[in-house]
């Protein structure tokens, strides 16, 4: 049996498997695979901001709250699904100031330091996230699945500590 017998043709596969799949390639660090899973998944209907794809595809469970939330729907998220991480990103820069609220407001409710923040997107870098109080600023979609993946295995370490 020679080796091209063997080899995977994402096309073929269905969603989770496609998923499925991607979580082993990211894992792997084949990133034309990852690539190529990503468009297949996005001529599937699949929308780009899901890049969620990607978290869930590293074994995160993700809630995806849309776009253009209020602080509110943040706060109600955080307390019916109990998270670790909770991601924003911004596509415009007019929607940057806006993490600063919601970071503010976990502060003032004395809940900011039981999760980790991470920001992203287009108009955001490095000192924008540490200027609004965020734990980390995920260039990319990559980048955020390898950030928490780190804090996750940096809180179970701590915890078979203690």
């Amino acid at each position: 049996m020679s080796e091209q017998d063997d080899e995977i043709i994402l096309s073929e596969l269905d969603d989770e498997e496609l998923v499925q799949q991607m979580f082993d390639d990211l894992y792997d660090g084949l990133k034309e695979e990852i690539e190529e899973g990503v468009n297949i998944l996005l001529g599937r209907d699949w929308a780009p901001y899901q890049v969620s794809m990607m978290m869930e595809g590293a074994g995160f469970e993700v809630v995806d709250l849309g776009i253009n939330n209020p602080v509110e729907n943040y706060l109600e998220a955080i307390a019916t699904e109990e998270p670790d991480i909770l991601g924003m990103s911004a596509l415009l820069t007019t929607t940057m100031p806006y993490m600063k609220v919601v970071i503010d407001t976990l502060i003032e409710k004395g809940i900011r330091d039981d999760y980790v923040v991470l920001v992203g997107g287009a108009p955001l870098n490095e000192e924008f996230g540490k200027a609004i109080g965020a734990d980390a600023y995920c260039r990319d979609a990559a980048v955020a699945v390898e950030t928490a993946k780190e804090y996750m295995a940096r809180k179970h370490n701590l915890m078979a500590a203690s």
